[in-house]
């Protein structure tokens, strides 16, 4: 099943590949496309990495049978340090095959992150002596501290 999807992304990214080189896309077309082109991009580069550390944790095994005890105990040293980036990479390729979710991709509540920041600062409590908000309203006039009550506070 997963060299199914594998393969399935692999066909996919060779497409986007396609389309992207091949020109004449709309600018959103392109965004689209590029997105999807790093997420296959970085698919495909764990698969190479899994592959690559689980035929080395391969060869490392193949040398714990060598005559010769010194490569032998070398290549006992490295083995678990080999299954276990195997292992990992492995983890981390069945958790980059889910399909990502759409919501994830929409960048449109990054254009309001400056704002929606100023207007926390400027309406949230300001804490004095973490013990009582100092009102933020210069109406307000002063505010005595519970904690310090000789502490008069300025708004």
């Amino acid at each position: 099943m997963l060299e199914e999807e594998l393969n399935a992304i692999k066909r996919e990214f060779a497409e986007i590949e396609a389309r992207l080189s091949s020109g004449g896309l709309k600018p959103e077309e392109i965004e689209k496309f590029s997105r999807r082109h790093a997420v296959c991009r970085q698919l495909l580069d764990t698969e190479a990495a899994l592959g690559k550390a689980q035929r080395e944790a391969e060869d490392t095994r193949q040398m714990l049978s060598s005559t010769d005890r010194e490569i032998a105990e070398m290549a006992a040293a490295e083995l678990p340090g080999l299954e276990a980036a195997a292992a990992s990479l492995g983890k981390k390729l069945k958790l980059l095959i889910i399909p990502p979710d759409p919501a994830d991709s929409k960048t449109s509540s990054l254009k309001y992150a400056p704002a929606w920041a100023a207007t926390k600062a400027r309406f949230s409590p300001r804490i004095c002596c973490a013990c009582t908000p100092a009102s933020p309203r210069p109406w307000a006039g002063r505010r005595i501290c519970a904690t310090f009550p000789q502490q008069a506070l300025k708004a």
